[in-house]
């Protein structure tokens, strides 16, 4: 009976050895082209905005927005392990696993482009891939499923990549990365609801967005769509955005009931629309053949015959709406009866409030919505005003016939600006 043991022992010993040796190896050769594609990235600061551009493949994107960003997202993960892992409900065990799970889902050019981040700002693959998940797993339904599910799985599992860090003569600052806010509404108008007919696209945030925290990222990668939308640094996920193809698109997360671990987060189907889609069509394609984690609300309006709908899905489900008179809007409340009923936790009675009072504000202004009026609409109404962290973006606002994006931010010295940004310009430069 002690030989088994010892067997046993030796073998776990072993395996335990593997890892250690597998995730820390000696410093990688880079490819020299990830290092030459540093000419065509760039980081500015625009009326008060970070914008940050990046061009190439995956790796290469993700590489220069690792070296460009390399102090703040080495913060974000100090600050990860320090506020958001402790308060996240989950043991840190858990929260790795799930964050390798949901990466063996992710499409192969976004784990690319992590693996490049990771790279560039020298930290570990597996940081980089849980800073991008965390909030999803949060949004699961039921806790006690989640880590049966993940603890009995037998999928291959492969040590992750860790590169040696290397140490500063002080420590980078520990900043919470917190929740990149969410979208609490969205609405398009187009036809007769504005003055020209074209689209305007409006995106209500839950809270203000820190500056500190907030990047105006232009994507132009080497096979898909260049697009325009807000990160934080070390992700690659964000929740609106505008693409070349005048194809814009605001995503609104909520828990669902019929949720699967095995599905792509709502942050990461957002840029699949953006990079894929090119009309209506083709982005309910994408949003509904792709495997889906939870609940979601898409707003997409096309800006070339000016149109717009709304898609509601939850992993196994989707209900479709189009728009009425130039108009649709939608907050955190599904229409389809069998998607709202799914939602795991009722909606506050202020936010069902904020959702009638956009419509009755929007049926107001038909035929006057145009770019600006639709960004005081999202300022006014949501009635963020500051931020405890300084600076904050407070609206957003997509010309998408126009392709342009617009920003309302409120500085650290309660001072008021507004910054626009054309992509067809930023990417012809």
């Amino acid at each position: 009976m002690a030989r088994p043991l010892l067997l046993r022992g030796a073998a776990l010993l072993i395996v335990l050895g593997s890892i250690v040796l597998l995730s820390f190896p000696a410093e990688p050769s880079l490819d020299p082209e990830w290092v030459a594609s540093l000419a065509r990235a760039s980081l500015t600061t625009r009326q008060g905005v970070r914008v940050l551009h990046l061009v190439g493949t995956p790796e290469e994107m993700g590489y220069q927005h690792g070296v460009l960003l390399r102090d703040e997202i080495r913060s974000a993960i100090a600050g990860l392990y320090r506020e958001t892992v402790p308060n996240a409900g989950y043991p840190p065990f858990v929260l790795a696993r799930y964050a390798r799970w949901v990466d063996a889902h992710l499409p192969k050019e976004y784990r690319l482009e992590m693996r490049g981040i990771a790279l560039g700002a020298g930290v570990s693959y597996s940081d980089i891939v849980l800073l991008n998940t965390i909030e999803d797993l949060t949004m699961q339904p039921d806790a006690r499923a989640v880590v049966y599910e993940l603890l009995t799985s037998w999928d291959v599992w492969v040590p992750p990549l860790v590169l040696p860090v290397t140490r500063r003569s002080e420590p980078p600052p520990i900043v919470a990365p917190g929740r990149s806010p969410g979208e609490s509404a969205s609405f398009a108008a187009f036809g007769p609801a504005t003055p020209q007919g074209s689209l305007v696209q409006g995106i209500m945030l839950e809270e203000p967005w820190p500056l500190e925290r907030a990047l105006i990222a232009i994507y132009e990668p080497t096979v898909g769509n260049a697009w325009v939308g807000l990160i934080s640094p070390g992700k690659v996920r964000l929740l609106a955005g505008l693409n070349e193809e005048k194809i814009s698109m605001a995503a609104i997360p909520f828990s669902s009931a019929d949720a699967s671990l095995g599905g792509v987060p709502a942050p990461f189907l957002t840029r699949l629309v953006l990079e894929r889609a090119g009309d209506l069509p083709q982005a309910f394609q994408v949003l509904a053949s792709t495997p889906r984690s939870n609940g979601l609300i898409a707003v997409i309006g096309d800006g070339k015959p000016a149109d717009a709908a709304v898609m509601e899905l939850t992993a196994h489900r989707q209900a479709d709406y189009l728009a009425e008179e130039g108009l649709i809007w939608r907050g955190g409340t599904a229409r389809d009866l069998d998607i709202a009923r799914l939602r795991v936790k009722e909606l506050p009675e202020e936010e069902i409030d904020l959702e009638a009072r956009l419509a009755e504000t929007l049926r107001e202004r038909q035929g006057r919505l145009d770019t600006l009026p639709a960004l005081d609409i999202v300022t006014a109404l949501s009635g963020l005003s500051s931020s405890s962290n300084g600076g904050a973006i407070l609206g957003i606002a997509f010309a998408s016939s126009d392709l342009e994006l617009w920003i309302d931010w409120i500085g650290a010295d309660g001072a008021r600006g507004r910054t626009r940004l054309d992509l067809i310009e930023e990417i012809q430069d």
